[in-house]
């Protein structure tokens, strides 16, 4: 009953919150944000690994 009482609780503070932060205009900015985010931190792997297997190559 008291495990009822304050997840019903916690999840009301939960929706209020998120109500107060107009979540819905984060949603508009995410794909801005983590396309270019992503872009950059996968092409900086590429590069490096791409780089590791060629000086890999050059030491034989």
């Amino acid at each position: 009953m008291l495990y009822a009482a304050v997840l019903m609780y916690c999840s009301a503070t939960l929706v209020n919150a998120l109500k107060s932060l107009d979540i819905t205009d984060m949603w508009d900015w995410f794909p801005i944000v983590f396309f270019p985010l992503k872009i950059i931190v996968l092409g900086t792997g590429m590069f490096f690994a791409i780089k590791w297997h060629r000086d890999q190559e050059k030491k034989k």
